[in-house]
């Protein structure tokens, strides 16, 4: 893969936590609509109101969907993150910078400094990769334990 593949690769991947965590928030939305705003003693968490009681069932089944994709995403993301990672070292960074065709008028010209710098360069790309990849982990982790922790309140 390319660096601009890659590139759109992590934007994809960016796009689709940022898609489970819009859901985690409609989420609980709904969960906090269905208990209500009525104050209920101190330390009690509030009970579903009677009209919504019916709505638990599809309620937990949507809980349910969510967190086996943010399961999924998440397993899916720890081996992408690994492939990508792993090839880095194979990676011939300056056929791709070639393709660019990029014109400097500094010297020396870029393929050079890209010889030169070849192990900095991907050292830094990994550093990139597993920095998102820690990121996204955190997000999703996040996510999920919310998501669990709603579902088993509207189960009590």
């Amino acid at each position: 893969l390319g660096l601009a593949e890659r590139w759109q690769g992590m934007e994809i991947n960016q796009f689709r936590i940022e898609s489970v965590s819009l859901a985690y928030i409609l989420f609980g939305c709904l969960l906090s609509i269905a208990r209500g705003s009525k104050s209920s003693k101190k330390g009690k968490k509030k009970a579903l109101i009677a009209k919504y009681a019916n709505l638990v069932a599809p309620l937990v089944q949507m809980f349910d969907k969510l967190e086996n994709i943010a399961t999924k995403l998440h397993q899916f993301y720890l081996q992408d993150y690994k492939k990508l990672s792993s090839s880095i070292d194979d990676m011939c960074l300056e056929d791709m910078f070639a393709q660019l065709n990029i014109e400097t008028k500094s010297s020396p010209p870029l393929t050079a400094v890209l010889q030169e710098n070849n192990n900095i360069l991907k050292d830094k790309i990994k550093e990139s990769y597993t920095s998102q990849s820690s990121q996204m982990t955190t997000i999703l982790q996040t996510k999920i334990k919310g998501i669990q922790e709603m579902k088993a309140e509207l189960q009590a």
